[in-house]
């Protein structure tokens, strides 16, 4: 059976058909419609056990499941999108392999969650795009630049904020900030007004850091890494040790920022929770290597509720979903099980075309895939 784990989709037809024009289905009304990406087509064992063969020897069947591989931040996308191209990055420290093969792209405007344990390989992937690290293998592709200088050139246009936040204790915050616009060029000293005031740091006066709350020294971090007028941040676990007041108000500066500024952003954290409500993409990782990677929407399909459903005939029960009850989102489990996403609501009426089209539910359960419990068995994979 293909690998399920790498697919998103489950189509399921009923009757006699022509591949050609079941192929040309999908496309149009499947794909287009919902402005899905394909990357390929991938034939299975079919659920009434035809194989590929089968297939190859007759033009008609009555039942085929495809799998449709989803479209996710390492799909294909317009390369003028493309900020970031990772390609089977590695980086080993001695006989540690801190990255393997560690491949993902990310687009202009998104908000990027770099999501995984504590020594994932996070703060590495994030080491090599300053420039703090070098790979081992694979390239690394920034602004359309590989190479050494264009890459530099590139990191020009970013900044970054890893590990402690850069700053010195027995200074205010503008102190602190004059120092830094010193030391990187930056002539306009008006600057430092615009970014105390982005990060809500304008009327701490002569306070100095020293005496300054965690969530005030993130902040004042942040304002250091605007101070260039970046287009993409880079930043590792900002929301790390904050109160929950402390992480609303971050979270809404990072919204501020990508849709005001229209900063694209990365940001690590171990805790999928602290980032759910902003990213607009994931990438899970552990033990150096990408577990998983999705869009928003993606990762909140992946986690819905969903009723399961068994009966005594489930060939004939995912027919009856289909053509009387005119259900889409449901797929077939390796167990036989079905899982229906959408009309929830209409459980009743559900049941009842079963039972009308001579088929016995034997369960149905109504069920919740938690999104923490998801992150935690993806990244625990393999």
């Amino acid at each position: 059976m293909a690998d399920k784990k790498k697919f998103k989709t489950t189509f399921v037809y009923d009757g006699d058909a022509d591949i050609g024009d079941i192929f040309a289905d999908i496309f149009a009304s499947k794909i287009k419609e919902k402005s899905q990406g394909i990357n390929q087509f991938v034939p299975c064992d079919f659920y009434f056990g035809k194989t590929l063969n089968d297939l190859r020897n007759s033009l008609s069947f009555r039942f085929i499941v495809l799998l449709v591989k989803k479209k996710s931040i390492s799909g294909e996308w317009n390369m003028s999108e493309i900020i970031v191209d990772v390609k089977n990055l590695t980086k080993q420290y001695g006989k540690q392999l801190a990255l393997d093969n560690v491949s993902f792209r990310i687009r202009k405007g998104s908000i990027v969650g770099l999501i995984g344990p504590n020594g994932a390989g996070k703060t590495t992937i994030m080491k090599i795009m300053a420039g703090l690290a070098f790979p081992t293998g694979g390239e690394l592709e920034m602004y359309g630049a590989t190479d050494e200088k264009g890459l530099n050139h590139a990191r020009t246009r970013m900044s970054f904020m890893i590990e402690t936040p850069y700053e010195k204790e027995r200074m205010t915050a503008r102190e602190n900030l004059e120092k830094q616009r010193l030391q990187k060029g930056i002539p306009d000293k008006k600057r430092i007004d615009e970014v105390l005031e982005i990060v809500n740091l304008q009327d701490t006066g002569k306070k100095i850091v020293k005496n300054f709350s965690l969530g005030m020294r993130q902040r004042l971090g942040l304002a250091n890494a605007l101070m260039g007028k970046p287009e993409f941040m880079v930043l590792d676990e900002p929301i790390n040790g904050l109160d929950p007041e402390g992480i609303v108000e971050i979270r809404e500066l990072f919204r501020k920022l990508n849709k005001e500024e229209d900063i694209t952003m990365v940001i690590s954290s171990h805790i999928l929770s602290e980032l759910s409500l902003l990213c607009t993409d994931y990438i899970f990782i552990n033990h150096g290597q990408i577990k998983g990677i999705f869009t928003a929407d993606e990762l909140r399909a992946e986690c819905s509720e969903y009723y399961q459903i068994d009966t005594d005939n489930n060939e004939k029960a995912s027919v009856i979903l289909t053509k009387t009850m005119g259900i889409e989102k449901f797929d077939v489990q390796e167990t036989g099980q079905i899982r229906i996403y959408e009309k929830l609501d209409d459980i009743h009426n559900i049941s009842k075309a079963l039972y009308e089209g001579g088929v016995i539910p034997v369960e149905i359960s109504r069920n919740e895939v938690n999104l923490e419990d998801y992150y935690m068995r993806k990244v625990q994979e393999g």
